[in-house]
């Protein structure tokens, strides 16, 4: 039998070097699975395997309009920025 590993949330955004925000924000909209267990009012866990399942699957299958979108977005940046020096 093999023993079931735990992380918590900071370990978690520690580990993939995400923002703890991101890592909840994450959660909320289903990228990664909801928590394992509450332990306590303060102590939230998720099961390592399933964080590391859902790691692979946000690598593998990347969003590619979220991509789009942050380039849209630095290149309106660098648009007003070339303006303003003009």
């Amino acid at each position: 039998m093999t023993e079931i590993k735990y992380m918590r949330p900071k370990d978690v955004a520690r580990k993939y070097a995400i923002g703890l925000s991101t890592f909840w924000k994450w959660v909320g909209n289903g990228k990664l699975p909801k928590h394992h267990a509450k332990l306590s009012k303060k102590c939230t866990v998720w099961n390592a395997e399933e964080i590391d399942k859902a790691f692979e699957d946000i690598h593998d299958n990347p969003n590619p309009e979220n991509d789009v979108l942050n380039f849209s977005r630095a290149e309106q940046s660098e648009d007003r920025k070339s303006s303003e020096i003009s």
